[in-house]
């Protein structure tokens, strides 16, 4: 029995990492800006990212999307690890509902570094994304 719960527990597991299409590690100082151009049937937006603070072992990231600000603590191995980012609106396709997730994955405090994993979650395949030099 407990063998089969452990087989279906991987098989949710695999399926769910595989609706991403796209991702990339992302290494960050302290209040360095990562910039990424989001592409989308000819239009163009912005998505920016920094963390702030590393303390208690809560991580404060401020981001920015489409004139939205937004401020979050995650936290490592919690439910609050990730923060997501949503390209489309909701409709009743739901292939194309596209969105990122933004990871937090670990801190190096050798090198003050904090990593985060980038998700992008678009089935239509219709989004790009283009990473912009980043503000050190």
């Amino acid at each position: 029995m407990l063998l089969r719960i452990l087989l279906v527990a991987l098989l949710v597991v695999g399926s769910a990492s595989a609706a991403f299409r796209q991702s990339s590690e992302i290494r960050l100082k302290k209040d360095a800006i990562e910039k990424i151009l989001v592409k989308r049937d000819g239009s163009q937006h912005l998505l920016q990212f920094r963390w702030t603070l590393y303390q208690n072992g809560g991580l404060v990231l401020l981001r920015a999307y489409d004139g939205f600000n937004a401020q979050n603590v995650l936290r490592l191995n919690h439910k609050n690890q990730s923060v997501r980012v949503e390209i489309d609106m909701r409709g009743s396709d739901p292939k194309a509902f596209t969105y990122i997730v933004i990871k937090f994955k670990a801190f190096e405090a050798s090198r003050q570094e904090a990593v985060f994993d980038l998700l992008l979650r678009d089935d239509a395949e219709r989004v790009e994304l283009k990473y912009l030099e980043r503000d050190e």
